[in-house]
Order: C-alpha cells, then sequence, then structure tokens
C-alpha cells in the first residue's frame, strides 16, 4: 500500500468527470508522477487513468479535456482506503 498522506507532482490530460456519488472528482490520465519530499512507499501514479477528488476546490470548469496540465495530487487515507486528491489548480502546460 502507498503511504497515506504522500503528495506527487503530476502531468495530466483531464478526461471528463468522474462517476456520481460521495467523491466530486474528475478522470485523468497522469503522463509523469513524481514524489514530493520523502515518500517511504511511493506510488506510481504514470500512465494510469486516476479518479482524483475535487471537493476542495472547483477546478473541473477551469480545466479542457484533452489539454495536458501541471498539478499536484495527494493520497489521503478515508474509511480506510487511500483517495486522491487535486491539491493545487492545475496549471496549462
Amino acid at each position: 500500500m502507498a503511504t497515506p498522506d504522500s503528495r506527487y507532482a503530476v502531468v495530466f490530460v483531464p478526461y471528463g468527470a468522474g462517476p456520481d456519488g460521495p467523491l466530486v472528482g474528475i478522470v485523468i490520465k497522469v503522463t509523469s508522477s513524481k514524489p514530493v519530499g520523502s515518500v517511504a512507499k511511493p506510488f506510481d501514479f504514470k500512465d494510469r487513468n486516476v479518479i482524483v477528488d475535487v471537493r476542495d476546490f472547483p477546478p473541473a470548469q477551469a480545466l479542457t479535456a484533452g489539454g495536458t496540465y501541471d498539478g499536484e495530487i495527494a493520497l489521503t487515507e478515508e474509511n480506510g482506503l487511500l483517495v486522491p486528491h487535486l491539491l493545487t489548480s492545475p496549471k496549462m502546460q
């Protein structure tokens, strides 16, 4: 299992909204992933499709499907599961 509360600098391409449910998410394809700081068990997001939680801020309207963005993801433990959260407003490359 990856390290809870670990952070990752990522480059990603958004594809659309995540499924309905308690998570407010968007689907992204990560093209580059690098741990931020010291991470005991890093998770490799590279070349993966990921649903990231965006509850903390509304970046979805600022994202264009197919555009390439820089951002930061944190893995937060919720109810025994690691949930990826998009931490920073993504910047288009």
